[in-house]
Formats: C-alpha cells, structure tokens, sequence
C-alpha cells in the first residue's frame, strides 16, 4: 500500500464537529495519594472519597484539614460543575499505618449513605463509633446538608472493610462487610469473611447474615426485584458463597453471585484466568436481569466456552449474563496493563466502561494509544457487546462514571504530573490529584468527526482513503512531529516525520483495502492517536 501524506497550511477550524471532550473540571489536591467516587442525586452530583498528608484543597481555594496522617472527605455539587455547594472532612485520627477511604454506597430521597473503612478514634458531627482495632468498617447517612444522621462501625481486631449497600422497596438498607477475623457489630457477634448487615433507615440493625461469604469480597452490588447480585474475588484458593464451594489454582479470581434479599443463595460463579489477581469491580442490572460487569484478568479469563486472552500482565474485560448465570457475551482491551473500575447504564441499551490502560486498549474496531504513564479510558458500549466509541485521556485513571440529567457523562478519576483539558495544564501536587469532570456523550454516529486517544480529530471518517487532521489547540506547531499509520493488528504500515509549520495535515491513503487503520502522532515526548477507517 502506497501512502501519501499531504500537508496543507490551513488555519481554518471544524467548530461544528462533535467530540468526546473532558471539560468542567474540579480538582482534588493534597501533598498525597487522592481518590474520589462520584453519584449522582436530585440535588446534585455527590463525591467521597480519601487524600493524603494534612489537608486538601478542593477546586483551587479551600483548604480542608486532616484529623491523622491523610482523611476522607464528601461532597455536593451543582448539576453544571460549576459550584461546590458544600464539603466536609469525616475522617478519623488514624496511624500512619491505616489507610483510609470511603465511597458513596446509595443514593435516597431523604439522605445518602456512605460506606467505608476508618483507622482510631472516629466520629462524626455528635456520633461516635465503636473502635474494635486495625481499620474498621462504617456506614454513615448523611441529609443533602452534610450532616451525618447516623453513623454504624463494625468489625474486630484486625482489618476490616465497609463494602458497597443497596435500598429495597421496603426501605432496608443491605450493607456488606468483610472481616479479616471474627467481631461485632451491635449486638451481633459475626465471623471472619463477609457478612450481610440488614438496618432500617435510622441505622438500627435489624438483621445480620454471618458467613454469607468465605475468603471472597464483594465489591459491587446491585438490586433487581426481590434478588441481590454481586460481584468481586476470591481471597483464597479454597471459598465459598453460602453453602457454594470453590477449590481452584488461584488465591484470587473473579466471583459473581445472586441471592435473595435474606442473603439466602440462588447461584453463584466463579471465573477462571490464567493466574492469580483477577477481580471483578463494578456490577450493573438491567430490567431484564441481564448483568454487565468490568473488572481485570491475568493471562486468560473463561466461562461458559467464551475464552479471552492478554499478555502476562493485567488486561481490562467487559461481560454480561442472563438472569441465571449465564456468560452471553465476554470480551477484553487486548492490552497489557488495563482495568475496568467503573461501570453504569446510560439507557437501557447503552452503558459506559471507565478504567485505566497503558500501552495500547483496542474495544471492538476503537483503538487507543496510551502515554507513557498510562491513560485513562472511557468506552461506551450497547447491550450486545458492540463498542459504539472511546476516548482515552493520558496520565490519568478513571474511576467513576454517572450522568447528569442531560445524559452527558460525568466522571471522575486520578492524574499524575499534569493533564491537560481545553488547552489548560493542571499539575499534580502529590502522588496522585483527583478529578471530577463532564465530557460529550461518545454518539457512535459514523460520519461525525471522532476524537479517539488523546486528542486527534479526524475528519471525513469513514471514507474512501483522504483524511483531514486536527490535533489539539495545545500543539502549537507539527514542525519535528512524527506521524505513524498502523493496520488493526498493529502492524507499523508507513512513518513520515513532519518538517513544516502545517496546521491540518491530509492523510490519503491509496490502494488501501477496506477496514480500521490508527493514525498515531508523537511530538517532544506527547501522544495523539485516532483511527481512519477506510470504506
């Protein structure tokens, strides 16, 4: 195949194509390692989660204290992004040693309900909790003011971890835990492993499901009728869920499961890979009782005579079930290190994938390219498996993902050194700065311009073989780019090196047989991707 690249000087932009953009961003920065889970609710977007060192500034002008060494922290903000309404530190005076960490577990009409793990004396506004020893697990409700209604602490002596809840119809909350050795919470004396906590909406505990898990946590969980489904990994070669037992190679695989509202079991599955660490992050039900589920796997992953496989380092997967356990679909990012911590419904036909990748992510026919760093990514996919899109954004990860009331994503993730969004660099103060921000919905929509990777925009795509480029307003000049045409296996086709002041370069491809090329330009140590897809 014979490729030519045209440059032209043209300064004229494409204002009216569509993109997948990160925008309305807000910071999280501490001198330490930071994380923050996003939720959205009639009053706004709501946030949680930890920093690190003596305190955090949030959207460039407060600055909220620590009470140990790093704290945890909530939140509210506007639909828009544009105003923090409130936010409040809730950690506890913990040891160097205790890391600790919250998340928003659900979402009512009259208040919230965080769930998380804290380290020494705890308490909250006039609540205080019970301190066993190590880490302890909590569960507070807060109203949309940011005062705590409650809060409940449970666990022993050791580590201990407050796991995802969910509301029923009858306004129960069903709260997981999972301890490193046997405690109490209330009155109730519990066991090592997980256990299902059943509490009214005042925070009395009504009920408690001991040994409900055996060395498997469950991290995700989500309600459909009258049944719990929930998803996670084992912690030992030999677990089990109730009364279902697993003896495998591996001390961590991935588990999915189904029970009714009691904890009582329906069936459980545990997914084989090739080696141990394999874990299942976040769970989504449908109507139907269809699930979808995003996680990470090691060398291979099998089910149900469905088999991907990666390299010998962590890969991202994407798989959905019937109502009964059944795999009817399962694919993977072909990556060598990637993972998929977020998952949510869009529509009930769509539903986005956040996580984080590096080298290269390939969903379907999109292709990424990641920093060096590695990036985060963002895949929106229908309920057949079909990846209609993805943007990818460098030196970051994706945690999060929820929608405001327009349907625009709204995410929220982790960047180190410096990102930049709309032509702004943000630096990292620390480790790791969080972020919360809303980007264009990825459309699926073939003729429009596409922004795949970091930042290219490629216009007319599909066609016959000429290709119109707009990189970012970030870049300057292309003068010493280097500009990379790949096939859909990754093989290098043609590599010019681009010596001149072009604004918009025209790549044409002649004699090239139909199917998905990725464009690839690198400038002093920076990369842009995007893919041709030739008619």
């Amino acid at each position: 195949m014979k490729t030519i690249v045209i440059l032209l000087l043209c300064f004229s932009v494409f204002a009216d194509l569509k993109a997948q953009q990160l925008r309305d961003v807000t910071l999280i920065q501490s001198y330490g390692d930071d994380f923050v889970n996003i939720a959205h609710s009639d009053h706004g977007i709501l946030f949680a989660g930890r920093y690190g060192g003596t305190g955090v500034v949030v959207g460039g002008d407060s600055i909220y204290p620590s009470n140990g060494l790093g704290d945890m922290f909530i939140g509210l903000m506007n639909e828009s992004l544009s105003d923090i309404i409130w936010i409040r530190s809730i950690g506890g005076y913990n040891n160097p040693s205790d890391l600790e960490g919250c998340f928003v577990a659900a979402v009512s009409d009259d208040g919230f309900y965080v769930s998380g793990r804290f380290g020494g004396p705890y308490s909250i506004d006039a609540h205080q909790a019970l301190v066993r020893g190590g880490e302890d697990a909590f569960l507070a409700k807060f109203d949309y003011s940011g005062n705590c209604l409650w809060l409940k602490s449970a666990g022993g002596v050791m580590n201990d971890r407050g796991g995802p809840a969910v509301l029923t119809a009858d306004n129960k909350i069903l709260w997981m835990v999972y301890g490193e050795n046997s405690g109490t919470i209330d009155t109730f004396n519990v066991s090592k492993g997980g256990y299902l906590v059943t509490l009214d909406i005042d925070g009395s505990v009504l009920a408690v499901r001991d040994h409900f898990t055996t060395s498997v946590r469950f991290y995700s969980m989500a309600i459909q009728g009258s049944s719990i489904y929930c998803s996670g990994q084992t912690e030992n070669d030999s677990s089990a869920f109730g009364s279902i037992q697993w003896v495998g190679n591996n001390m961590q695989d991935i588990v999915l499961a189904k029970c009714d509202l009691n904890g009582n079991p329906i069936w459980a599955r545990q997914l084989v890979s090739g080696r141990s660490g394999s874990g299942a992050c976040e769970l989504e039900v449908d109507d139907e009782g269809s699930l979808y589920v995003t996680g990470g796997y090691y060398d291979s992953l099998s089910v149900d005579g469905n088999r991907v496989t990666g390299s010998n380092s962590e890969d991202v997967f994407v798989a959905r079930f019937d109502s009964n356990g059944t795999n009817l679909w399962l694919i993977n990012g072909a990556s060598r290190y990637s993972w998929g911590f977020g998952l949510n419904m869009d529509t009930d036909s769509t539903f986005y994938v956040i996580g984080r990748f590096s080298d290269t992510l390939t969903m379907g026919i999109h292709q990424l390219f990641s920093s060096s760093s590695g990036s985060l990514f963002i895949s929106r996919f229908r309920i057949d498996g079909e990846c209609m899109g993805s943007s990818a954004f460098a030196n970051s990860s994706g945690y999060s993902v929820t929608f405001d009331i327009s349907g625009f994503p709204i995410i929220s993730g982790a960047f180190y050194d410096s990102i930049q969004v709309q032509g702004i660099t943000y630096t990292s103060w620390g480790q790791r700065d969080a972020f919360i921000g809303r980007m264009d919905k990825i459309t699926g929509i073939a003729n429009e311009a596409r922004m795949d990777g970091n930042g290219l925009v490629i216009y007319a795509n599909p066609n016959d073989g000429s290709f119109r480029i707009r990189v970012p307003a970030s870049v300057p000049t292309l003068e010493g780019a280097r500009l990379s045409v790949y096939d859909s296996k990754g093989a290098l086709v043609e590599q010019f090196i681009i010596d001149s002041h072009t604004e918009v370069p025209i790549v044409r491809l002649h004699n090239a047989m139909p199917g998905q090329y990725i464009l690839r330009l690198e400038q002093d140590g920076r990369v842009f991707s995007g893919r041709l897809i030739v008619k």
